[in-house]
């Protein structure tokens, strides 16, 4: 997902969490757009790159039809995406200590990738390049 599109969904979330706790029921998208500045269409779009993002945060289609060896299957086999999860956990535990860093900040505590590069001293940019490098790294292995 574009950069601008992840950013403004981590705002959408934060800002629906926040309504939510303070309105004690779920926001409207109008009240979302409104207490982040946007538009509705661009919390709309938020929402929807948000509800897609998990489930292909490490997964890639190719012109070939193949799909990532990682990417949960939406069938029956649940074995085959339990097997899938243990073999990115063995994977993430064997990356540096700074890429697996990333990865977390990113992908559990949500941050962009300019907040990731203030709490470790890197700029937005470095910390995409390492960011797409290492998950085309884990690609390649599994």
């Amino acid at each position: 997902m574009p950069r601008r599109v992840q950013e403004r969904q981590i705002q959408v979330s934060r800002a629906t969490e926040a309504l939510s706790n303070t309105l004690h029921r779920s926001p409207t998208i109008a009240e979302v757009a409104e207490q982040i500045g946007a538009s509705t269409d661009e919390v709309i779009e938020a929402m929807d790159a948000g509800a897609n993002f998990w489930p292909l945060s490490l997964s890639y289609h190719d012109d070939s039809d193949t799909h990532s060896p990682i990417e949960v299957p939406t069938n029956h086999d649940e074995t085959e995406a339990v097997e899938r999860r243990y073999d990115v956990k063995a994977l993430l535990s064997k990356l540096p200590e700074r890429e697996r860093q990333i990865l977390y900040m990113s992908y559990f505590e949500h941050r962009t990738q300019a907040e990731i590069g203030d709490v470790l001293g890197l700029s937005q940019v470095h910390v995409s390049r390492i960011m797409r490098a290492t998950l085309q790294q884990m690609r390649n292995r599994l």
